[in-house]
């Protein structure tokens, strides 16, 4: 058959199938451009057309008006090169805009969008190395809020379009980036298309949980283009012979390509008349191959050890042919389909026409070849970073790989070091984590003689540590950590081994073990000099007062932080002292003394923001904030929350910190009683995956708003997923999660429970008549006294209320000894001292079954002035209980009407239905709810069911009803089937339940 002896092309210029796949992606794109962002990840075997799909969709895109963006992850060793994709997206379009035009769209963000194009920066070159810090990994979030405000900024004149090819071979960065992207598009005209091969995702491979975590998203869509059948292979070949295939021929060719089309396009342009194929895809190519001249082979070798692009300019040094040699070859491997150049706004170079060429030429070099080539191209690429410093953060992790494979580990190693601090200019932690780990691997490797003058071994330890902490894994940053502090002499170098004990502090913290990284911090400050005065001193003494303020031992905190205060100041130390002035302010508020202690916070925060520091804002913002919130200044403690966090989100710092920031929102919030957008914030933010620290009090701050709209099945699960984070917190009150588990034990009728977890907590005080969480806990305790002896008195049980009974006045003591103790050394008590003791001295009167209005009546009126409206309605409750009780029905009804307006507003439900049931047993009208008797009309009771259902309501049987009411039992039982028909009940115990919610009890 001379049909394919004659062909002109390997490709067909029509497009054939995927009309199904294509029209899906051009809706995406409509709703890209509807502020409706879209992702679309197009997955497919090697060779099944992703990027012909893909090509066809950009040419239609185009034509509509929309701007695309094109990129390639590149296969480079284990590790990958860090944004690859996004580098070779935006660099093409930056360079070709005018001056002007180029800083509008990159605004404030040059500087650090000049760490993954450095050619938007100066010539300097990168300084290679980072300041470790706990702050480090705001600035990889920074970097991806500014290529996020970057492509919408793109965005806004048209629909953008951004196509990351390749994604089985991206790097953790890239991943990391495109997972903020799509996670935080929202109403971004964006359309992101990534392509994977499918059949190279192994059960481990690190794409498959993203591309599972992205599924889950609302406006993500996964594509897996299948093999062409028949008609659609014989519709390829009739595009690239020109003329429709013999039956025969399509058989044939199906039968051996699978109906993959890349390799229907192989075996056509290998065939050599009649159907005698090639038996693989391999045997195809390398048929091809083998009929190129000398000059064209050596192009296609030189170019496969490249990858999948190749520089002309490297092209031209390594290969080693004449110009004109050079030209033919490259001529030669162009029009036979198998290098094509690259487009005219790129740098001057060629791709592979499929990564699957490159990957069997690489194949089938011989070992000496691949090793000779390898250490060409790295010669090549050294020659061209010395031309521009620019460059070698760009070719960084292309040398290091060449040298390694070129097996001159001399060399390899300075390139690996280098291409970890590139990867870590461009905050592209996991990168460097993995350079730095083979560089200590090629170290052991390297004669010492031969090693990398003035570095240390345990230098890159600790920088391993470090970009292992910013990548997330902090338990990897602690063995790293720990091996460069067994080879380090804590007496000979005792401020370099205290710097490595403070950064191992802090992994620790991280990992979750609270308590070890005390221990940890406290060794970097035994060890780090005290004279003279330095910054490091300064920074760890004042990271110590900060975590032993964390545990409640405020006394140890004071002292600390008063000398990190004074070390800070004199060094210039400005971090230092903002979070001296945090520990500081926060030790004395938590010691109740607000008068002193948010003055102090406030002059923290105001250094925070003078400095300019995320992590600085962040500290010293959260614990104003905690401030501003315990003094009952919760309009203050709202809008701070707010702004700091929109200061961060402007710094790119959002990622980081703005899920605490958000928590704080959320308490203010519930305070202010506004509980509709406590519940949007604190849902937003845990549905955004915020960090664990975050995730702890956002959940914590949940659980409470679950509590009090009677949502326990929310407020459970949220319990079981703060105890899976599984982190070893510390303190008395760890994230107030022991009021939180009080409290859900009172409302679903279980006090001693909650006596139980109160206990427990108050114990765990280090000092009690001072600290603030003293306060929380004494409350939440009598309130589950009160209940307890509430239901014990109901029941009959003397032995239980005499217990609930003395646990109250105990718990009312110590509330006194505290307030007397807070009134001697605070400067300015607070309005919630005053309001906490009277509502004690209530919740006591309570448990004692005392009738004392006076006492709530002044604990109504110190609650109020609070501005907390679900511990007004609270009060309010008891209050009119109070009053009934007393023969005040004014004064209770008032009070009752005004609780049930707030609980309505709230949508409070167990305090409203609380409410609702006091008023009917009082028989005091409110609006909107029956009383006792609209609601006995309602079901349809008789007169006499009434009095039957009073009696069953309390406890009693058939018989003792029929002796009370003068029937027989058997009469009483017929009332009784009656009343649960009428109820819709089935059982006695039911009844009695809805008797008591309704008030019924009460109609005899």
């Amino acid at each position: 058959m001379g049909i394919i002896a004659t062909m002109a092309r390997v490709s067909s210029p029509i497009f054939v199938g995927r009309g199904a796949e294509l029209e899906r992606l051009a809706d995406a794109l409509e709703l890209a451009a509807d502020h409706r962002p879209a992702t679309r990840l197009v997955g497919g075997d090697a060779g099944i057309g992703k990027t012909r799909l893909v090509s066809e969709f950009v040419a239609g895109a185009r034509s509509s008006g929309a701007q695309v963006l094109i990129g390639d992850c590149l296969q480079l060793g284990e590790t990958g090169l860090p944004y690859a994709p996004f580098v070779g997206a935006l660099r093409p379009v930056l360079r070709s805009l005018p001056a002007d035009r180029l800083d509008d769209l990159i605004g404030p963000g040059r500087t650090e969008l000049s760490h993954l194009l450095p050619d938007l920066g100066s010539s300097a070159a990168p300084t290679g190395r980072r300041e470790r810090s706990p702050s480090a990994g705001a600035a990889q979030a920074r970097l991806f809020e500014i290529v996020f405000s970057l492509l919408r900024r793109f965005s806004e004149e048209a629909p953008l379009v951004l196509i990351l090819e390749d994604l089985h071979w991206a790097d953790s960065s890239t991943r990391d980036l495109l997972r903020f992207l799509v996670r935080n598009a929202r109403d971004a005209r964006f359309l992101i298309i990534g392509t994977y091969r499918s059949d190279e995702l192994h059960r481990r491979h690190p794409l498959r949980p993203l591309l599972a975590e992205l599924g889950r998203l609302e406006g993500v869509d996964d594509m897996e283009l299948s093999a062409f059948g028949a008609g659609e292979l014989a519709d390829q070949l009739a595009g690239i012979t020109g003329e429709a295939p013999p039956p025969e021929l399509v058989s044939a060719v199906l039968s051996r390509s699978g109906g993959n089309p890349f390799f229907v396009e192989e075996l056509m342009a290998a065939g050599e008349g009649g159907l005698a194929l090639p038996r693989s895809l391999r045997d195809t190519i390398d048929d091809r191959i083998r009929h190129l001249d000398g000059d064209a082979q050596r192009v296609l070798r030189v170019a496969s050890v490249a990858g999948a692009r190749v520089d002309h300019r490297v092209m031209a040094e390594v290969a080693e042919l004449t110009e004109p040699a050079l030209t033919e070859g490259l001529r030669q491997v162009v029009e036979h389909h198998l290098l094509v150049p690259t487009l005219p706004e790129e740098a001057p170079g060629y791709r592979f026409r499929h990564a699957l060429v490159q990957e069997v030429v690489y194949e089938e070099l011989l070992p000496n070849e691949r090793t000779q080539l390898h250490a060409g191209h790295a010669l090549a690429l050294e020659r061209r970073a010395l031309g521009d410093p620019r460059e070698r953060a760009g070719i960084a992790a292309q040398l290091a790989h060449h040298w390694l494979l070129a097996h001159d580990l001399q060399r390899a190693l300075p390139a690996t070091l280098g291409a970890a601090h590139a990867a870590a200019e461009a905050f592209a932690y996991p990168e460097a984590q993995a350079f730095l780990e083979r560089s200590l691997e090629l170290w052991a490797k390297v004669d010492p003689n031969s090693l990398p003058a003035g570095v240390d071994r345990t230098v890159i330890l600790a920088e391993a540590a470090e970009a292992a902490a910013q990548s997330g894994d902090p338990r990897r940053s602690i063995d790293l950590v720990r091996s460069a502090l067994a080879e380090t002499d804590a007496n000979r170098e005792p401020m370099r081994v205290g710097v490595l004990y403070h950064r191992l502090a802090w992994y620790l913290n991280e990992s979750g073990d609270w308590q070890a990284g005390v221990t940890a911090m406290e060794r970097a400050a035994a060890l780090i000099p005290i004279d003279p005065p330095t910054h490091e001193r300064a920074t760890v003494v004042a990271d110590l007062a900060h975590s032993l303020m964390i545990r409640s031992r405020f006394g140890e905190s004071m002292a600390l932080a008063e000398a990190a205060l004074a070390i800070s100041r004199a060094v210039g130390a400005g971090p230092a002292e903002t979070r001296a002035l945090v520990a500081l302010g926060l030790d004395l508020a938590g010691r109740s003394d607000f008068g002193r202690g948010l003055p102090m916070l406030l002059e923290g925060y105001e250094l925070a923001l003078e400095l300019g520091e995320p992590q600085a804002i962040f500290l010293a913002g959260v614990g104003l904030g905690w401030a501003l919130d315990e003094a009952a200044r919760h309009e203050e403690a709202l809008e701070l929350a707010r702004s700091a966090r929109d200061r961060l989100r402007a710094m790119g710092a959002d990622a980081r910190f703005g899920g605490q920031l958000a928590s704080k929102m959320g308490r203010a919030l519930y305070d202010l009683g506004r509980w509709d957008e406590a519940a949007r914030v604190l849902d937003e933010t845990i549905a955004g995956s915020p960090n664990r620290y975050a995730m702890r009090w956002l959940l914590s701050n949940r659980i409470q708003l679950s509590i009090g709209r009677g949502r326990l099945g929310s407020a459970r699960r949220d319990i079981l997923t703060y105890e899976a984070l599984g982190e070893r917190v510390v303190g008395p009150d760890p994230d107030l999660m022991s009021t939180r588990r009080a409290a859900l034990a009172v409302v679903s009728g279980e006090p001693m429970v909650a006596r139980q977890i109160i206990a427990e907590s108050l114990a765990r005080l280090i000092e009690p008549e001072l600290d603030t969480d003293a306060r929380r806990l004494m409350l939440a305790g009598l309130q589950a006294e009160a209940e307890e002896a509430d239901a014990a008195r109901g029941s009959g049980d003397h032995d239980r209320e005499a217990m609930a009974v003395a646990r109250a006045g105990e718990l009312e003591q110590q509330m006194h000894r505290h307030i007397e103790r807070v009134r001697e050394i605070a400067s300015e008590p607070v309005p919630p001292i005053d309001a906490d003791l009277r509502l004690a001295d209530a919740l006591a009167s309570r448990a004692r079954g005392e009738v004392d209005y006076d006492l709530w009546e002044a604990a109504v009126h110190s609650r109020r002035a609070l501005g907390r409206p679900f511990e007004l309605a609270r009060t309010l409750t008891d209050l009119a209980a109070v009053s009934f009780r007393a023969r005040r029905r004014d004064e209770g009804a008032a009070a009752l009407a005004e609780a049930h307006v707030i609980t309505i507003a709230l949508g409070a439900r167990p305090l409203r239905e609380a409410i609702e049931s006091l008023a009917r047993r009082a028989r005091i009208g409110l609006e909107g709810v029956d009383t006792a008797e609209d609601a006995a009309d309602r079901l349809g009771l008789t007169p006499r069911e009434r009095e039957v259902l009073a009696l069953l309501a309390d406890g009693r049987s058939n018989r003792q009803i029929g002796d009370k009411l003068f029937m027989a039992e058997s009469t009483a039982g017929v009332h009784v089937s009656n009343i649960l028909g009428k109820l819709g009940v089935t059982r006695r115990s039911e009844a009695a339940a809805v008797a008591h919610r309704l008030g019924l009890f009460l109609l005899s």
